[in-house]
């Protein structure tokens, strides 16, 4: 039982690696981005895991686990960082082959209701502020809406919902394993208690924000290298 954390890692992670391997994305620098991606944004998250760790914010189940650690934290939940990320992105880089005019479309989302929507996570961050887990990831929510209002245009947007919809299909399925076992125990004083399924709600803003930051990176490395340069004039 205690490679069940890592086994969830590796089935995620094996067909877009393989995919890689055999140079899809090659042409793309799929690999390249992606490395830009965990370097800013995916060392970030396991700093803030290692903190939460730390300050009991969320804790993780022996039973599932191999037990060693770095930093304080499982190599499985190290891994986590890599594996998912790594695999959605290899999802939002498989749409951009759908050569349909839909996936290349904007969708006009006025800006007030972005604001709006940020300000109110502002909020509820500051309301919750004694909770670790959920003071913090509804500020970064905040922030990183007001960056999409600001680069909006580094993304496409039928493409970033097509791809957030599939990514969210996996996230329930990966992350109800992973709450409903449970192997990541979450300490009550640190979330608000409301679940979805057997997911806490904060999970899924952290899912936004692990995703959106890294697909933000992902889209901006292309431009610097001058892949679909045309899309950010």
């Amino acid at each position: 039982m205690e490679f069940v954390y890592l086994i969830i890692n590796l089935v995620v992670w094996c067909i877009p690696l393989s995919a890689s391997v055999m140079g899809l994305g090659k042409k793309e620098y799929f690999v390249q981005r992606f490395i830009a991606g965990l370097v800013t944004i995916g060392f970030g998250f396991i700093i803030w895991d290692v903190w939460a760790t730390a300050n009991n914010v969320w804790s993780f189940n022996t039973e599932y686990i191999t037990g060693h650690t770095i930093g304080g934290l499982p190599i499985e939940e190290i891994l986590f960082f890599i594996t998912i990320p790594y695999s959605c992105l290899a999802i939002y880089h498989g749409l951009g082959y759908i050569k349909l005019k839909e996936m290349e479309r904007s969708i006009k989302v006025p800006r007030l209701i972005g604001m709006v929507l940020a300000g109110i996570c502002l909020i509820l961050g500051l309301v919750y502020w004694a909770k670790k887990y959920t003071s913090p990831v509804l500020v970064l929510t905040s922030i990183i809406l007001w960056l999409l209002l600001r680069y909006y245009r580094y993304l496409l947007p039928v493409r970033y919902v097509v791809f957030m919809v599939i990514s969210y299909f996996f996230f329930i399925i990966i992350n109800g394993i992973l709450t409903g076992l449970p192997i990541v125990i979450y300490t009550p004083d640190h979330i608000v208690g409301t679940r979805i399924l057997t997911i806490p709600v904060e999970d899924f803003f952290y899912n936004f924000s692990l995703l959106t930051l890294y697909l933000l990176v992902y889209e901006y490395t292309g431009r610097c290298i001058g892949i679909n340069k045309e899309r950010y004039r």
